[in-house]
């Protein structure tokens, strides 16, 4: 039942109220026998209807905001699968430049220069070695676009995590809609300044304790105002100007219904940090 209940926050009042009501049906029934004329038992009859009113008209405007950051996060999920295709193609036509660059140094009998260019790309697919998450296949997919649009942008995407974020209890798409959010906003900061120097996302995570999974996504980018940090994870707030502020308000949101919690940091030592805290599967089962 608390389940359902944190999961619908309107239940409680619903529940409260349908109590109430109830109660004031059996008083006034009660007084209508007894004591009061029929215009006030009229009148009270009219406040319960009026309050059943609403109680109709709030749990409306919940499911409203509901349906909203619904729409919201599919919003999100669809610019997710636009930017991969995107990411996709550009990295299709880079592979066709390479072909023909290679295909050049060898027609003109450059051998040498063929060999260096294939050690450089030999580096690039190192790097995106490193990010492949075999248990993982569709986070591991997110990320190898999002490296080669980073790196495109000057911008290094360091990825080390001790878990490929399988443990717990969100689905594959809404993780990426997390993780791929939170590092579009960081690349979004590094454009709005492009004088920063050492651009650089990481993306860690660890156990606490054994029992939940702490994943941090941080970047060099500009630094998030003091009193801008709680609100970003608010629905149409931005640091950014001209931008929706839908992005960070769909991850708080998969975050929370999914029974973890969110926190922004942004200071000089540590850059900006986005921190995910959520318990493990296997310790959800047996709590």
């Amino acid at each position: 039942m608390k389940h359902h209940i944190k999961k619908f926050p309107w239940l409680e009042t619903f529940l409260a109220l349908g109590v109430v009501a109830v109660a004031q049906l059996i008083m006034s029934e009660y007084i209508l026998k007894n004591t009061l004329s029929k215009a006030s038992a009229l009148t009270i009859i009219a406040i319960i209807v009026a309050q059943v009113l609403i109680v109709w008209v709030m749990i409306s405007m919940q499911k409203i905001r509901a349906n909203q950051q619904e729409l919201n996060i599919q919003s999100e999920q669809i610019r997710q699968i636009e930017s991969l295709y995107a990411s996709f193609r550009a990295e299709r036509h880079d592979l066709i430049n390479h072909v023909q660059t290679i295909y050049g140094f060898l027609y003109a009998n450059n051998i040498e220069q063929a060999r260096s260019y294939l050690k450089e790309l030999s580096g690039d697919m190192k790097a995106i070695n490193d990010i492949l998450l075999p248990n993982n296949p569709s986070l591991s997919a997110m990320l190898q676009v999002k490296s080669a649009e980073a790196s495109r942008k000057g911008i290094e995407l360091d990825v080390a995590l001790e878990d490929s974020l399988v443990s717990v209890s969100w689905t594959s798409t809404e993780g990426n809609t997390v993780i791929g959010n939170i590092i579009n906003n960081a690349i979004e900061a590094f454009e709005m300044d492009p004088l920063i120097k050492n651009k650089r996302i990481w993306i860690r995570s660890h156990r606490i304790q054994n029992e939940m999974l702490e994943i941090v996504v941080g970047n060099s980018g500009p630094l998030i105002e003091e009193n801008m940090l709680s609100k970003l994870k608010d629905t149409g707030v931005s640091s950014k100007k001209g931008h929706s502020g839908i992005g960070l308000a769909s991850v708080a949101d998969i975050v929370s219904r999914n029974g973890g919690t969110f926190e922004i940091t942004s200071n000089a030592m540590n850059g900006t940090c986005f921190t995910i805290r959520m318990y493990a599967n296997e310790v959800r089962k047996i709590g």
